[in-house]
């Protein structure tokens, strides 16, 4: 069983272009408000997207929403990692803190933001702010 981390690590770069909000933002690409149930961190097409803790890789799906995503469970924490191109697990693996997961490709649903990571983080049911984990 993997113990639930007191703090994330970056899965990547530290620039920030959009922070979680519970309240609706505008979105660019859908031209709606909605929340922002992640972070963005900005990059370039390859770049490299790491664990932001130990946890065993939960699920791995594509979608029109956030094309390439991986999802890991870190105990009571899960973290989603949306937007990926190439991806270097596979379900049921162990990986560990800042292990290489992908790299980094495009997401369908905030393309007009440029080429990022959404980074997002689940306690339960419950979408939390990632910033309140990351060192």
């Amino acid at each position: 069983m993997v113990q639930t981390p007191d703090s994330l690590a970056y899965p990547g770069g530290k620039t920030i272009i959009k922070n979680f909000s519970e309240d609706p933002i505008y979105s660019e690409t859908m031209k709606d408000w909605r929340a922002h149930t992640g972070m963005d961190f900005s990059g370039a097409e390859g770049d490299e997207v790491k664990a932001a803790a130990a946890g065993a890789v939960k699920q791995i799906y594509t979608d029109d929403f956030y094309g390439a995503t991986v999802v890991i469970s870190h105990g009571e924490l899960e973290t989603l990692y949306a937007g990926l191109d190439q991806i270097l697990v596979k379900e049921g693996d162990e990986v560990k803190a800042e292990q290489k997961i992908g790299t980094l490709g495009m997401i369908p649903s905030e393309s007009a933001d440029g080429t990022h990571l959404h980074f997002s983080v689940r306690r339960g049911e419950k979408w939390i702010d990632p910033a309140t984990l990351l060192k």
